[in-house]
């Protein structure tokens, strides 16, 4: 249930509480079942996500980059902890990491140094250079 910013304590006494007497059990369900019926229709648009976080197109092209790369980097665990899977059956999604270090470098390169999307896109780059790097010189085995 969400609560209304602009509804004052008083309209909910007036309206339920003033009226119910004290020895009815169910007032108290009764008062909340009526709030939340009336209040979900009242959502305004302020309270849409991402309107007052300044999130732009750019902003979200970013993050769904982020996201991107971390799903490659999860596939990519999924597949070492897989004892079926080759190391020649890994080498495409290693070809993709590469390929999103490009892109997630163009990222982190246009973001602001207080952005905290910057440090997560360093961390994701960090980690995909570890592993690829760790998979062209042959610290894996199978």
């Amino acid at each position: 249930m969400k609560i209304d910013p602009y509804m004052t304590i008083g309209k909910v006494l007036d309206n339920n509480v003033a009226t119910k007497r004290p020895g009815n059990a169910n007032a108290f369900e009764d008062m909340l079942k009526s709030l939340e019926s009336g209040t979900a229709n009242k959502v305004s648009p302020g309270n849409m996500v991402g309107i007052h976080q300044g999130l732009n197109p750019q902003k979200i092209k970013h993050i769904s980059i982020a996201e991107q790369a971390l799903d490659l980097l999860q596939q990519y665990a999924d597949m070492l902890s897989d004892p079926d899977i080759t190391l020649r059956e890994i080498s495409p999604v290693i070809d993709d990491m590469n390929k999103m270090k490009a892109s997630l470098k163009q990222v982190k390169d246009s973001l602001s140094s207080d952005d905290a999307l910057k440090g997560i896109a360093q961390d994701i780059l960090t980690t995909i250079d570890s592993e690829v790097i760790k998979y062209t010189r042959g610290d894996l085995t199978v």
